[in-house]
């Protein structure tokens, strides 16, 4: 019916929980190497050493790279 683009039967969707370290290791490469994007949900932790925002520049390649966060 044409509502889906290249001829596609169908999508999925993947989303990603709590921003884990294990995401940016293995996921975010993982995904890239595929040419597929998901949703990354980050979930601002604030700790005694580090304010909440001080971990997000790591996510900023899985954002410029066309992940949604």
């Amino acid at each position: 019916m044409g509502f889906w683009p290249n001829s596609c039967a169908g999508a999925i969707s993947l989303t990603f929980d709590d921003g884990m370290d294990s995401q940016l290791r293995a996921a975010f490469p993982a995904m890239q190497a595929r040419d597929i994007r998901g949703t990354f949900y980050l979930n601002p932790r604030p700790t005694r050493l580090l304010p909440w925002w001080a971990n997000l520049a790591q996510w900023q390649p899985v954002a410029h790279s066309g992940n949604e966060i």
